[in-house]
């Protein structure tokens, strides 16, 4: 498929049950918004966009173009997406790659999954995990139009819990996301105690 594609990481959160704005936590010398921006953009040849709140500092690491300062982000995710979408398809983007900075066991490869399945069908596609059909997910046709909708705090999940089977791709991965401290310290620990598991192998 050629038609416009742009991925966008999600990352407008207020970090409240963490208690700090936790895509600021280092992981690997980086943060984790970095971190989750990295693993994305290197997902395939599409421009990438950051959406977060309004009045954010800019990244300096990140080309203006490319920041999307979303005014009506402090009302929840779900009016972010949706401000988010619209500026994009108003760009001229027909498909967006949806995934959330918090996500922070997501891969390149799962990314990848989620492009060639939706190259396969020609349809949105969006992952699964736990009794979950959710984000990161390849949104285009009604349902992206559908996106600009949202409101409050609920994300894609229950547009994206209507897809049938065939557009569901199981992400283990994608169960992950960063709420607490306690979930950051979690998954450093599992990840180092897998870097020594496969070291030792």
């Amino acid at each position: 498929m050629n038609e416009p594609l742009a991925l966008l990481l999600l990352a407008a959160g207020h970090s409240r049950r963490f208690g700090a704005d936790k895509l600021n936590q280092q992981i690997d010398g980086q943060t984790l918004l970095q971190h989750s921006y990295q693993v994305l953009s290197a997902s395939c040849d599409a421009p990438i966009f950051v959406a977060r709140q309004a009045g954010t500092a800019p990244l300096p690491w990140l080309p203006s173009a490319h920041q999307l300062n979303c005014k009506t982000a402090y009302q929840g995710l779900g009016y972010t997406i949706s401000e988010a979408i619209s500026r994009l398809t108003t760009m001229g983007y027909t498909r967006v790659l949806l995934s959330l900075a918090d996500q922070v066991a997501l891969t390149t490869s799962d990314h990848q999954q989620l492009v060639a399945r939706h190259q396969q069908l020609g349809a949105s596609v969006a992952s699964s995990y736990d009794d979950v059909v959710g984000v990161p997910a390849l949104i285009c046709g009604e349902q992206l139009q559908a996106l600009k909708g949202l409101a409050g705090d609920r994300g894609a999940q229950a547009m994206l819990q209507s897809l049938p089977i065939q557009q569901r791709l199981a992400n283990p991965n994608a169960a992950i996301d960063i709420d607490t401290p306690s979930d950051l310290h979690r998954y450093l620990q599992q990840r180092q105690s897998s870097k020594q598991t496969h070291s030792t192998e």
